[in-house]
């Protein structure tokens, strides 16, 4: 069963968003969203046909917003060859991808856990954006029990799992719920468009943060804070589109 949405919750951060953003600024987002999965799905492409180098592998890392920093780390652990074995089996059909989705996860001990699901997620997700979802630290964080999602729900128990493959699959009904919400008069959005839903909890996200850091940090360091568009692109790992392509 889906885990139920609060739609007021919903509704309020979305009015908040939609007060911070221009319409212009989102359809741009979703614009360069567009180019990302692009960029993903051509060194998706690269490891499933044997032509993965290391310059691919810098490439993908560095379109994942939790790994763009830790590229160089990383491949200091992993070959090109290894990671193409590996997203090409998390992309098979079979089995079912939330045990797809823990065998890659398992398969890189070397990384910290909360990147892992991060790029997991990502090569899932941008490489096939109709079959799969987004599962972020900032979407959800079991460690901490914190992210723009828990913020919308009703029950955010409805995403703890045993194991990162459930959780991806809880957190794949949870976003659901709030797709078919957006179809809902009651809720102002965009949430129906191919990346909306994860525009508008990027920018739950940031919006939920900056009330955070209101309350604990000085005016001064509030000022120098990214403002909402810049924040979310950030989030998204759209920020620099010319640094993707320098890296690819």
């Amino acid at each position: 069963m889906s885990p139920p949405v609060d739609k007021q919750s919903a509704k309020d951060f979305m009015l908040e968003t939609l007060s911070r953003i221009t319409v212009e600024e989102l359809e741009q987002i979703q614009a360069d969203l567009d180019s990302k999965v692009e960029r993903m799905q051509a060194h998706v492409e690269e490891a499933v046909t044997g032509r993965f180098t290391r310059q691919s592998l810098q490439g993908l890392l560095r379109c994942v917003f939790a790994t763009r920093r830790r590229a160089k780390r990383i491949q200091a652990h992993y070959s090109a060859e290894y990671f193409a074995q590996r997203i090409a089996r998390l992309l098979e059909e079979d089995p079912p991808v939330e045990q797809r989705f823990q065998t890659f996860f398992n398969a890189f001990p070397k990384i910290d856990p909360s990147l892992r699901y991060d790029l997991t997620s990502e090569i899932l997700f941008f490489s096939r954006p109709k079959h799969y979802w987004l599962w972020t630290r900032w979407i959800w964080d079991p460690r901490t029990r914190t992210g723009s999602l828990p913020l919308v729900l009703m029950e955010p128990l409805h995403l703890e799992g045993q194991t990162e493959g459930e959780i991806y699959r809880k957190v794949g009904e949870a976003i659901q719920s709030l797709q078919e919400i957006g179809r809902s008069r009651e809720i102002p959005s965009f949430l129906q468009s191919p990346f909306g839903v994860y525009t508008y909890l990027a920018c739950v996200y940031v919006i939920y943060t900056y009330t955070v850091l209101r309350m604990r940090m000085t005016q001064e360091f509030n000022k120098v804070m990214p403002q909402l568009p810049e924040f979310t692109r950030r989030l998204l790992g759209i920020y620099s589109l010319e640094e993707h392509k320098h890296a690819s």
